[in-house]
């Protein structure tokens, strides 16, 4: 801006040395000198009040500058950095402030509705990322929420609170990352229960879910049909489940060829349910026919369907039930996550239409 400050009015060769001199000349250079005193007050004050600065002009020290919405552009920025709001422990409800800064953080001690708030007017665009911690002392969730009867509008990828079956998240607990099948049991004629105990839970922690898929682990003639032809070393299939690898391992009558006596299994597929008789042997190697097998199932595979969550160190025991028949259960072992209880889960929400729509990120867990 250019200063108005006029001091061409002011005389330099007044008052003219060794001459009586007119005081009217000195009033009127002590004038113009005094308005643009008065000018000068007025541009510094301004530049004081709007101007963008290092630090304060009095202090000297790093002072804050609101640019009342005005504009920055065509620069380049080095070594900015963004303030970082930490919103403290909330138990029920807090507010996620747009204006305390970019990144914000919130540490859930219950379950607490976190409210966006001051978006910038329509047409302005606001972004704010949000942390959020565990207080380790229970498995916690925030409910978010916008100001002025805003719409959320979460990303497709955005994780499903399991306790309400809404978008939303859990922090504070370590959940089932894995379930191993120590020992498949037999004799399994019906779809098994499989349930989830102990452990180390705490306080809001639910248990896990799954179900189980089959496999063969024995097999024998079934009433009497061995077929014929057969050898030892014969491999045989079958057409109900090409999955399923079985070794002729003895012959009846111990001849050279003849009706299986005995087999052993390679491969004992994936069965969806257990069944009781399988017919239709076919052979992979050898050239035997006929044969028909009773067929023993354990379980092969034990898949989660929810991991749970909420617990510490321990986790829960499996118990498999109703194998059916007769015969012995199975036994599985379940593995917890690490440290996830100790990490926090971070979002990210924008708006530009003063927070009518509000677009929700699921960034992960960290």
């Amino acid at each position: 801006m250019t200063s108005q400050i006029n001091y061409a009015s002011i005389t330099t060769t007044y008052p003219v040395a060794g001459i009586d001199n007119d005081s009217q000349g000195f009033r009127d250079n002590f004038t113009t000198i005094s308005a643009g005193l008065a000018v000068a007050k007025s541009e510094i004050t301004a530049l004081q009040n709007n101007a963008v600065l290092v630090a304060g002009l009095a202090s000297g020290t790093a002072t804050v500058n609101n640019m009342l919405g005005s504009t920055i552009y065509n620069g380049l920025y080095k070594a900015f950095y963004g303030v970082y709001f930490d919103g403290g422990s909330v138990s029920s409800s807090a507010n996620i402030d747009l204006t305390n800064g970019a990144v914000q953080k919130f540490t859930l001690t219950g379950t607490p509705t976190l409210t966006f708030t001051n978006w910038p007017v329509s047409g302005q665009s606001g972004y704010v990322k949000v942390h959020i911690v565990p207080d380790q002392s229970g498995v916690r969730y925030p409910v978010l929420s916008t100001s002025n009867s805003g719409t959320l509008r979460y990303d497709a990828s955005f994780p499903i609170n399991p306790f309400t079956s809404s978008k939303g998240f859990l922090v504070g607990g370590e959940s089932v990352a894995s379930v191993t099948v120590t020992n498949p049991g037999s004799g399994y004629t019906a779809a098994a229960i499989i349930s989830f105990s102990g452990g180390s839970p705490i306080t809001g922690s639910f248990v896990p879910t799954a179900t189980a898929s089959y496999t063969v682990v024995s097999a024998s003639i079934a009433g009497g049909s061995g077929g014929s032809g057969y050898a030892v070393g014969d491999v045989l299939g079958m057409a109900a489940n090409s999955g399923v690898v079985l070794i002729v391992s003895s012959i009846s009558g111990g001849g050279a060829t003849g009706p299986i006596a005995t087999v052993s299994v390679s491969s004992g597929g994936t069965w969806v349910l257990p069944v009781t008789y399988i017919a239709n042997l076919t052979s992979i190697s050898g050239g035997g026919t006929g044969g028909k097998l009773a067929l023993s199932f354990g379980i092969g595979v034990v898949t989660l369907t929810g991991n749970g969550d909420g617990y510490t160190t321990t986790p829960p025991t499996i118990t498999i039930t109703a194998p059916g028949g007769s015969g012995t259960t199975a036994v599985a072992t379940a593995v917890l996550t690490t440290t996830t209880s100790t990490k926090i889960k971070v979002i990210e929400a924008w708006s530009n239409n003063a927070g009518a729509d509000v677009y929700l990120r699921y960034l992960g867990e960290f």
